[in-house]
């Protein structure tokens, strides 16, 4: 009895310790699109994971992040989301109409890989001038941290007070 109870402790931390290993940092950056100009509102480093981007615009915007020695160690297209697909009913005539509305002004965000080596993230146009420059060199927040750990620190405990209990009755 007691080696299955040893045996599911070991598996339960050895399964909190793949979790945390396997999450991977991401940026999230939260851009406004305004008539063509991309700023950034917010740059936030979680842990998470990237879209694989296997599919992507062959022409628009494009996102690299650079490293420390000016190489580029990501990069995808991207289109700004600006077009909004409507459709509406004539109440009358009960006529289905609609189309596309572009917006000149939307906010957005973009998920991209973190990389520790990573100096900056370039944004450039469609006609490929650089329009946006991001400092990269960031830190995860303590509050990350703390997520990070407090869920196989919470696991543990669980699994440690059932064990308690279970050789207690016994």
């Amino acid at each position: 009895m007691r080696n299955k109870i040893c045996l599911i402790l070991i598996t339960a931390i050895f399964l909190a310790g793949m979790v945390s290993a396997e999450t991977n940092k991401v940026y999230i950056l939260n851009l406004d699109y305004d008539n063509g100009k991309i700023t950034l509102k917010d740059k936030i480093v979680k842990y998470g994971y990237s879209p694989d981007r296997k599919i992507q615009p062959e022409e628009g915007y494009r996102a690299e992040v650079v490293s420390v020695n000016g190489e580029v160690l990501y990069f995808f297209n991207f289109e700004v989301p600006s077009k909004i697909y409507v459709d509406a009913t004539e109440p009358r005539t009960q006529e289905l109409s609609g189309g596309i509305i572009k917006l000149d002004k939307t906010d957005f965000a973009l998920i991209v890989p973190y990389f520790e080596e990573a100096k900056e993230i370039k944004i450039y146009d469609i006609n490929n001038n650089e329009i946006l420059l991001i400092d990269a060199r960031e830190s995860l927040s303590s509050r990350n941290m703390l997520m990070l750990w407090l869920i196989p620190a919470v696991v543990i405990i669980a699994l440690l007070v059932l064990v308690y209990r279970k050789i207690r009755k016994v």
